[in-house]
């Protein structure tokens, strides 16, 4: 049976520009993350990303963005239970680390191991962090949240990260090497260049697995809860600069009786949503796989999407996760500006070889 537009869907003007009645609107990400917010609520304003929304005039009752945003605008989010989290693998946000040598490999599997133990205390593990090398993280600059964390961890594992960006999305088939080569015990050659990684998130994450399935790639939230021990919290909710904001309380009600009633639905009901969202937004793989009606392997990859996010945490466990990322944030700032006043042990030219896990 075809999945049939829901009633409540909006057409493409509609869904980049909704109408705004007797009060200001809520705004978020057009991502998929984010659509149990806003699936049948057409007042929603939607941004094309974190970060278009995080430079947006934010003239609304409130905003779901990048969590790291709001906390370098001084902001604390209006509730730390509602937001998008995820304790383990999350599939939309992933490293695809060049490999242009084995020693590229072998240090991309080391930093992988690195990243896989516990780390004792992050904040204190910034706080005493030595610059070792550089990372070059190739971004396009559609969220502040995801390079922060990329950012961190490889903090933590002694290495400075350098954003080059590129406004254009990636292409879906890159003419960089992704695939790695054959792991060797030792490099065969020193790395004579900066270890080059793709930071890929949302949709666009989603799609590229789905072309590309066998390519070597790092979960960032999968290593960043076995690193940290703590939830990946990748956006919150803040109050927007409107005169009319919504009230925590408020906020957090709505939200959460949303939450429910998407875990309410049945499989095929959310499907539905889905299709009506990926058919409203007329671009990308994702919603031509549905207009050309070939989205039933899409169906299943995108349910199973779904089952590694939250939307939802408890009282206790969001004031924990809201201190930690404080403390966090603050270390990193330090870090950086420490690292940045100080000339690198190590130039980009004079990598190390591999890390020293021992």
């Amino acid at each position: 049976m075809k999945p049939q537009p829901l009633k409540s869907a909006l057409n493409p003007q509609e869904f980049l520009h909704p109408r705004v009645q007797n009060h200001a609107p809520l705004a978020a990400v057009a991502y998929l993350n984010m659509l149990p917010f806003f699936v049948d609520d057409d007042l929603f304003e939607l941004h094309a990303s974190p970060r278009a929304l995080n430079q947006s005039s934010l003239k609304c009752a409130a905003y779901c963005s990048s969590l790291v945003a709001g906390l370098a605008a001084g902001r604390r989010p209006l509730s730390n239970r509602i937001g998008v989290f995820s304790s383990g693998a999350v599939h939309s946000v992933f490293l695809e680390p060049m490999i242009y040598s084995e020693a590229h490999a072998l240090f991309w599997q080391q930093m992988e191991k690195l990243w896989s133990c516990r780390h004792p205390d992050a904040v204190a593990g910034l706080k005493s962090s030595a610059c070792q090398g550089h990372i070059v993280l190739r971004s396009a600059g559609a969220s502040e949240q995801s390079e922060w964390m990329v950012k961190v961890l490889c903090a933590l594992a002694g290495f400075k990260v350098d954003v080059d960006y590129d406004p254009q999305p990636f292409p879906m088939h890159p003419s960089q090497p992704s695939l790695p080569l054959d792991l060797l015990q030792t490099p065969s050659t020193p790395i004579t260049r900066p270890p080059e990684v793709r930071l890929w998130i949302g949709d666009a994450a989603l799609e590229r697995r789905l072309v590309s399935p066998n390519v070597y790639r790092i979960d960032v939230g999968h290593v960043w809860t076995n690193h940290t021990g703590m939830r990946a919290w990748f956006a919150g909710w803040f109050a927007g600069l409107s005169d009319s904001q919504i009230a925590e309380g408020e906020l957090t009600d709505l939200m959460m009786k949303r939450i429910e009633q998407w875990n309410g639905r049945s499989d095929f009901s959310r499907w539905c949503a889905v299709h009506s969202f990926l058919n409203a937004r007329e671009s990308g793989l994702l919603s031509r796989a549905v207009q050309d009606e070939q989205h039933w392997e899409l169906r299943d990859a995108v349910g199973e999407y779904f089952t590694h996010l939250e939307h939802v945490i408890d009282d206790v466990e969001g004031q924990r996760l809201s201190d930690f990322y404080f403390n966090v944030h603050a270390a990193f700032q330090d870090c950086e500006l420490n690292w940045n006043g100080v000339h690198c042990a190590l130039q980009q030219q004079n990598q190390p070889e591999h890390l020293n896990l021992t």
